[in-house]
């Protein structure tokens, strides 16, 4: 999801997972701990730091790189987030009720930073983009899941 506002970019990853979730930003999977009764079921999941770090490295291709970018990892409330560490300040791994005052926070950075005029010309920019069909929505996700294959 891309945020556009005054004051910044603001791209979201959305991970709706549960349980306990360990991971620093240069860690190529994360992950998942769940109890089931007196066993731990873990599994693996590509860095959601790298894989939205990717997400602007290719919107930068296509709206220019010298815009105020942030990038924010978003947890539902249902899992833990553990030992996650990040010294990027502009990433944020947060739980989703943190999701606002994270947002505000990192506003607050670079205040009416982008005019209105430049923000219809980076949605022009990115409207075709939005305008995919279902496959390459799910040979997407395919590709995802291959690199925690790896």
């Amino acid at each position: 999801m891309i945020l556009l506002t005054y004051n910044g970019i603001f791209v979201i990853e959305s991970k709706n997972y549960d349980g306990w979730i360990y991971g620093s930003e240069h860690q190529e999977l994360w992950t998942q701990t769940l109890a089931a009764g007196n066993k731990i079921h873990k599994t693996h999941f590509y860095n959601p730091i790298r894989q939205n770090r990717m997400h602007i490295k290719y919107l930068k291709k296509i709206i220019g790189d010298n815009l105020p970018i942030y990038s924010i990892i978003i947890f539902s409330n249902e899992c833990t987030l553990k030992n996650i560490e990040v010294a990027d300040p502009e990433t944020k791994v947060i739980y989703l009720g943190r999701a606002i005052r994270t947002v505000s926070d990192l506003s607050a950075k670079t205040p009416n930073t982008l005019s209105q005029k430049k923000l219809i010309s980076i949605y022009d920019k990115l409207y075709p983009y939005t305008q995919v069909s279902e496959s390459l929505k799910q040979e997407h996700i395919k590709n995802v899941n291959e690199k925690i294959k790896m």
